[in-house]
């Protein structure tokens, strides 16, 4: 009964994304930046921000204790097998931050040996290496990425520091290292391994304005272990994860942050039968930012019955034990049934929450406040899956969705708050897949939202979401004019969006984005490729007084071995 898009190894080659919030963006999804690559930005999921969302890379959760909010902007997608857009309210499955859903990254391993080496060149002085593979041997199967991004930049702000004075590129440098092991210890029991580590710099702008030396360096690392041992019918998941982010800012305000979550996990499935089966599982999450430190345990529980060859249907609860505001529960059931061969009917309804963050409980120069009680959310959603001919499939769901008791920054008082109302959002998402010929393949998105949240004043009024947009619709086209030749195009139309600044709203500019790509079979083992960005040189934002790039040309080419 899930809503759930799969983007693939082939879709991110075949588009030439090194960014997943870039990837995002392929499926609807409004991504909103405070300039260009390494920036802050925010992922609108189903009309929320990104907070609202879980971000999960190879099993660990990839969420910043301080701020409680996945770090979009640097996660690279080189070696990734696949990714995963959950969407709606997964709270008894993954905890806190699920109230939009859950977006999760995974590595490619195993299989046959495979090595590839990247090298990209383009606008901005950008420069992209990178060394990526999988493979396998007896008992161990692996998965690896290294990849350097360089990038001189452009501006982050488009008003200059004082009158006449050129505005400053603001230069951005990313490193990362990720590797994923699969060990078997025997026919029934393996052992997964994960290591991931970014680092960089980035040189960023003041809050009005383009300013000179101000600059940030970070270094974030994650890990996991996990023991998988199965009898009979029966699996059992043991885990520990890590996160830890280091942050040192530089220039008018100097400062760092250094902070760390811990989390332990045991899942298991019971199989009955074939059309039954039980998840159980605990987990204990501990987030520290060095000053502070809070605790969360959770135990939850999953049914999933196939009811007959075409209903299934699925029941789950979760109770949370957070240190300060204590038990928290949440549920979820969904429906799917087929009605038939080629059409499935979907429904789902459940409950969401969001702990507040360590920054929301104990800041001092933002209002942290101890009292502050979890968001809580419900929402539904129905949908229809229907497989026209071989050729076309068409997807549409509907979902409408209130959180209360919301948690926000207010630029007007310059505190954080609790919501005393309730946030709405609705809306219908819809996509097309046709493949027209063996070798054009036709793709046509449309996301329709409506994001509402109180007013930061405590009127009561309702206020659109910022940086939502009404409407984002979107037509890809891939072609294969020879077995070497691959030519595919895009086009993304974003419309209706505001910008709400302490409390008053302003219009965003309406703009539609062409891209526009290539690549060329040399050899078996070597591929070049081409990309204009922004084809069109549209001018445009995704955040008020911040820049886009312009139109931008890149060339490339991958080696395998």
């Amino acid at each position: 009964g899930a809503s759930v898009d799969v983007i693939t190894a082939e879709d991110l080659e075949r588009q030439q994304i090194t960014y997943l919030q870039d990837a995002l963006k392929l499926k609807g999804v409004n991504v909103g930046q405070n300039g260009g690559p390494g920036t802050l930005s925010n992922v609108f999921l189903r009309g929320l921000p990104g907070k609202h969302t879980m971000l999960i890379i190879d099993g660990v959760a990839v969420v910043d204790p301080q701020l409680d909010y996945p770090l979009w902007s640097d996660v690279v997608t080189e070696g990734v097998g696949q990714i995963e857009i959950l969407r709606g309210p997964q709270g008894v499955l993954y905890g806190s931050n699920t109230i939009a859903g859950v977006i999760s990254q995974f590595t490619a391993i195993g299989g046959e040996t495979e090595n590839n080496v990247r090298l990209e060149s383009g606008e901005y002085g950008t420069q992209k290496t990178s060394l990526y593979g999988k493979g396998g041997a007896p008992d161990l199967e692996y998965g690896y990425s290294v990849s350097r991004f360089e990038t001189d930049g452009f501006s982050a702000r488009t008003t200059p520091q004082s009158a006449g004075q050129p505005l400053e590129d603001d230069p951005y440098e990313n490193t990362t290292f990720n590797v994923k092991l699969r060990a078997s210890l025997s026919d029934k029991t393996w052992l997964d391994v994960v290591a991931r580590s970014s680092e960089g710099e980035l040189f960023t702008d003041g809050f009005s304005s383009d300013t000179v030396g101000e600059y940030e360096e970070f270094e974030r690392n994650t890990g996991r272990i996990a023991l998988n041992f199965e009898f009979d019918n029966w699996a059992h998941r043991f885990g520990v994860s890590m996160y830890d982010n280091d942050i040192q800012r530089y220039g008018s305000f100097p400062s760092s942050a250094d902070t760390e979550r811990t989390l332990i996990d045991y899942r298991s499935v019971y199989t009955f039968d074939k059309a039954t089966q039980f998840i159980f599982g605990a987990t204990a999450d501990e987030a520290d930012d060095g000053a502070n430190e809070v605790d969360t345990n959770a135990f939850y529980a999953l049914l999933q019955k196939n009811l007959s060859d075409d209903l299934t249907v699925t029941g789950a609860v979760r109770r949370d034990d957070h240190d300060l505001f204590g038990e928290h529960d949440t549920y979820r059931a969904t429906f799917a049934y087929y009605l038939a061969d080629n059409a499935l009917f979907r429904l789902s309804h459940g409950t969401g929450y969001r702990s507040p963050s360590l920054d929301e409980l104990y800041s001092s120069y933002a209002g942290g406040n101890e009292n502050f009680r979890p968001a809580d959310s419900v929402s539904t959603e129905f949908g229809l899956e229907v497989g026209v001919n071989e050729a076309i499939d068409v997807r549409a769901t509907a979902f409408v969705a209130e959180i209360e008791d919301a948690i926000e920054y207010s630029f007007s008082s310059f505190t954080y708050q609790q919501h005393q109302g309730i946030t709405e959002v609705s809306g219908l998402e819809a996509d097309l897949v046709m493949t027209v010929a063996d070798n054009l393949n036709v793709t046509l998105d449309a996301v329709y939202t409506d994001s509402k949240r109180p007013a930061d004043d405590g009127s009561g009024r309702m206020q659109r979401q910022g940086r939502v947009p009404r409407v984002q619709a979107g037509l890809s086209v891939d072609f294969g004019w020879t077995e070497r030749l691959q030519l595919s195009g895009s086009v993304r139309h974003v419309k209706g969006a505001v910008e709400n600044v302490s409390g008053s709203l302003t219009d965003f500019d309406d703009y539609t984005l062409i891209d526009l790509r290539t690549s060329f079979q040399m050899s078996s083992s070597v591929n070049a490729y081409a990309r204009l960005e922004n084809a069109s040189d549209e001018d445009y934002e995704t955040a008020r007084g911040y820049s886009t790039p312009g139109r931008a040309f890149y060339v490339g080419v991958t080696s395998s071995f």
